[in-house]
């Protein structure tokens, strides 16, 4: 598999082993927080779409960004749970689904008001334009959100390193 990866690489394959070897097969946490980004990367553009489709598309969401800010990211940290869950975590109990998905929709909602209140500030007070403000918001959050999961939403999914 990995030589199919690699073959139309400019970066020696050698050197990409090393690399992998060195730091992603490793560190487990190294290899579970890059999956975690990859899903934040896919919620990030379900979130920032819905919000820039909302807010330049609707005059009511673009007074009411705040509103438009809550869908987009609702919708994003639906799937969040379902891809951190079955692809970062490899979570496979079902036993659980409905606390776990409230325990990372609550932590979620949590992060939600706090971001809210960080793009309000940053909008209103420091004039800083919207889009920016909100990609230093997800900046911050991914950070916390990937611990935060890690340790309370998905325990016994963690690799000892």
């Amino acid at each position: 598999m990995i030589d199919k990866i690699f073959n139309n690489s400019a970066l020696p394959k050698g050197l990409i082993l090393r690399v992998l070897n060195r730091y992603f097969f490793r560190f487990p946490v190294l290899k579970q927080f890059i999956k975690f980004s990859l899903v934040g990367v896919v919620n990030t553009l379900i979130d920032f779409s819905i919000f820039f489709i909302l807010t330049r598309t609707s005059p009511w969401f673009k007074a009411n960004y705040l509103a438009a800010n809550a869908i987009g990211f609702s919708l994003a940290v639906t799937n969040s749970f379902w891809l951190n869950k079955k692809w970062t975590f490899q979570d496979r109990n079902k036993t659980k689904l409905t606390r776990q998905y409230l325990k990372f929709f609550g932590l979620n909602f949590m992060i939600l008001i706090i971001t809210e209140i960080c793009l309000y500030y940053l909008i209103q007070h420091l004039n800083v334009y919207d889009l920016l403000a909100k990609v230093l918001i997800v900046l911050i959050s991914v950070i916390i959100n990937f611990f935060i999961s890690r340790s309370f939403i998905f325990p016994s999914m963690t690799p000892s390193g």
